[in-house]
C-alpha cells in the first residue's frame, strides 16, 4: 500500500530543493519546479472554480431554483471573447464583475479604511501616539495636496509628510522582509527532518556533480587548439 503522506513529503522536499537550486542559477531542474507549481495553482483554481458553480449554481437548479441559469449564462458569455463575431457579449459579465467588485471593495473600504480610520485618527488626543497618528495623516494628506506649491513655511510642513511616509514604506518593507524570512527560514529547516533530508543529501550530490561535469564540459570547449 502506498504512503501518499511519506511520497508527498519527499516530493514537496525535492521540488523545494529544485526552486532553492535558483541561489546558484537559473537551471532546468528551477524550472521544472516554477512550472510544477504553476501548473498545481492553476489547477487548484480551476477545479475550485467548478466546485464553486456546481455548490452555488447546478445544485440548486437541480432542486428548481431556475433563477440560477441566468448567472451561468452570463458566466458563458465570457467565452465569446474568441469568436470574432460575438465578441461584444463578453462585454457584459465583464460589466458585471467590475462593477460589482468595485461596488463590493468601496464599500468595504469606506467602513473599515476611511470611515472607522478617520474616526481613531481624533480619538485617542491625549496619548502621545494618538498626537504621532492626528500630525502624520494631516502632513501626509497636505503633501499630496498638489494645487499649492510645497516652499516656505508649508513647504517644511510637508516635509513631515514624506517623512512619515518614508517611515512606513520603511517598516511595511522591514515587516514583509521578516515575513518571508520566517517563512525560509521554518522551509529549510523542515528540510532537515527525515525523509526531506535524504533527498537534500542526493540532491547536493546529483548537483555538485552536475556542475563538475558543466564545468570541465566548459574547460575542454574553451581550451585552445594546438597543431604540431
Amino acid at each position: 500500500m502506498i504512503d501518499y503522506a511519506y511520497l508527498g513529503t519527499i516530493l514537496g522536499a525535492l521540488v523545494t530543493v529544485f526552486i532553492l537550486s535558483y541561489l546558484y542559477s537559473e537551471n532546468p531542474f528551477f524550472r521544472l519546479g516554477e512550472h510544477i507549481f504553476i501548473g498545481l495553482t492553476a489547477g487548484h483554481a480551476v477545479v475550485m472554480g467548478i466546485q464553486n458553480v456546481q455548490n452555488m449554481a447546478i445544485r440548486k437548479i437541480m432542486v428548481g431554483n431556475w433563477l440560477y441559469v441566468i448567472p451561468i449564462l452570463i458566466g458563458m458569455a465570457i467565452y465569446t471573447r474568441y469568436t470574432r463575431n460575438y465578441l461584444w457579449m463578453s462585454r457584459y459579465p465583464y460589466a458585471f464583475l467590475i462593477g460589482i467588485g468595485t461596488g463590493l471593495a468601496l464599500a468595504g473600504r469606506f467602513e473599515s479604511d476611511w470611515f472607522r480610520q478617520t474616526v481613531g485618527t481624533f480619538m485617542n488626543l491625549t496619548d502621545l501616539n494618538g498626537v504621532i497618528i492626528l500630525v502624520g495623516t494631516i502632513t501626509t494628506l497636505l503633501y499630496f495636496y498638489m494645487s499649492k506649491e510645497q516652499t516656505g513655511t508649508y513647504g517644511k510642513v510637508t516635509q513631515f509628510g514624506r517623512y512619515f511616509l518614508m517611515l512606513y514604506f520603511g517598516i511595511t518593507f522591514g515587516n514583509v522582509s521578516m515575513g518571508r524570512i520566517s517563512v525560509s527560514i521554518w522551509t529549510v529547516f523542515g528540510l532537515t527532518k527525515t525523509p526531506q533530508i535524504y533527498v537534500v543529501l542526493v540532491s547536493v550530490v546529483v548537483g555538485a556533480a552536475l556542475i563538475l561535469y558543466n564545468r570541465s564540459k566548459k574547460a575542454v570547449e574553451e581550451a585552445p587548439i594546438t597543431i604540431n
